[in-house]
């Protein structure tokens, strides 16, 4: 921002110089001959800034209220819309309307894809009631074959048991037949001792009958 000032005090060129602003004096008139950025949009002016542009005349200030949002029954609107024209709300209605239009030729040609996906949908219903049933046929086979593995199952824990039962009576039996042979050979070991003794004694009386006779001849 540019100022120029009217002026005829020297202590307003002082101030100038003071804080680095270039100027041309010509007669009355002070010139400043660079923009000046003194104030941003949103600071805080402070009692210098006020004091500043008093002494040059100027009067950048205004006071008011700042629209940030609009309530209508309900409804919260931006302060855009109080800057519609009758040439903008037609501009919107139009095309709004356009949008409808074109929403109904979609909805339009979705309905007729839809139709097309109940089918399909109808049919893969109908086929998955059909694999649903030859699933149950084939659960109900499955079951049967495990009730029948579960009686052969039974069948065979029961023969499974009468070999243990089995086993045990003929180790029993095999056991009682040892100790009848142990016993039968202890009872033949005194025949076996008198057998021997006859032999023996059969022996010796062979020979003295063969001694006897050869004497007599």
């Amino acid at each position: 921002m540019c100022f120029r000032a009217r002026t005829q005090s020297f202590a307003l060129l002082i101030l100038f110089e003071w804080l680095n602003i270039p100027t041309k004096s010509n007669t009355d008139i002070v010139k400043i001959i660079t923009p000046i950025e003194l104030i941003k949009k949103g600071d805080k002016v402070g009692s210098f800034e006020t004091a500043f542009l008093a002494k040059l005349g100027i009067r950048p200030f205004s006071y008011g209220l700042v629209v940030l949002f609009i309530y209508d029954n309900g409804s919260v609107f931006s302060p855009e819309v109080l800057n519609l024209t009758e040439d903008d709300l037609v501009d919107k209605f139009a095309a709004g309307v356009s949008m409808l239009e074109s929403e109904l030729k979609q909805w339009h040609d979705s309905r007729a894809s839809i139709g097309c996906d109940l089918q399909s949908r109808e049919s893969s219903v109908t086929k998955m009631k059909a694999n649903l049933l030859r699933k149950d046929k084939a659960k109900a086979e499955l079951l049967s074959s495990l009730a029948s593995a579960d009686e052969e199952i039974a069948k065979l824990k029961k023969a499974l048991k009468y070999a243990k039962e089995s086993r045990a009576i003929l180790e029993d039996d095999l056991a009682n037949a040892k100790d009848s042979r142990r016993q039968t050979l202890e009872k033949l070991e005194p025949a076996e001792e008198k057998l021997a003794k006859l032999r023996s004694a059969a022996a010796k009386t062979l020979d003295t009958s063969k001694d006897s006779i050869r004497a007599e001849l």
